[in-house]
């Protein structure tokens, strides 16, 4: 399971994506098709202001016992209320990870584990606009690994957080 998150907030929203994989090289497939990973994009705020963090989590689960996911890697992908990348304007971090060695493309998830891990995000100067009520970015997580040797991507959906402007005193 993967999630990402931050503070609580009423109305929680969460979004959910299966990743079904029926076959690969030396992997038998059964009647049935084997769930590799339950996907999940959490945020749990609806809103924050410019410059104030929030921490975003993700859980994978591994549920092959004979195979590692390798080059495991994960983006963070914001973009604004059009669909424009905006990931220039959030300061994004991996803040602590257990259970896998990195998120870059050379990390592991070992066979039957589960690993997580934390980034710290904070929308710098700017990126909430001048309205008072700030601006609206989507969120989601692209995950690349290779499984048995075949590369699989899983994007989840988007989740929503607005950005308002950071207080400004004026004497």
């Amino acid at each position: 399971m993967i999630y990402m998150g931050g503070k609580a907030k009423p109305g929680l929203t969460a979004l959910a994506l299966g990743a079904v994989i029926s076959s690969f090289p030396s992997v038998k497939a059964s009647a049935q098709a084997t769930v590799c990973a339950e996907v999940r994009l959490e945020i749990k705020q609806e809103a924050t202001l410019e410059r104030e963090a929030f921490d975003a989590a993700l859980e994978i689960t591994n549920q092959f016992p004979n195979y590692g996911l390798e080059n495991f890697r994960v983006d963070v992908v914001i973009k604004d209320s059009a669909g424009n990348p905006s990931g220039g304007l959030f300061f994004v971090r991996v803040n602590s990870k257990d259970g896998i060695t990195a998120v870059d493309g050379s990390g592991i998830v070992q066979p039957a584990t589960t690993a997580s891990v934390h980034w710290l995000i904070i929308p710098g100067a700017g990126a909430g606009g001048v309205n008072p009520l700030g601006l609206k970015y989507s969120v989601k997580a692209d995950i690349s690994y290779k499984l048995n040797g075949v590369y699989q991507n899983i994007a989840t959906y988007e989740d929503y957080i607005t950005v308002k402007p950071q207080p400004a005193l004026k004497l």
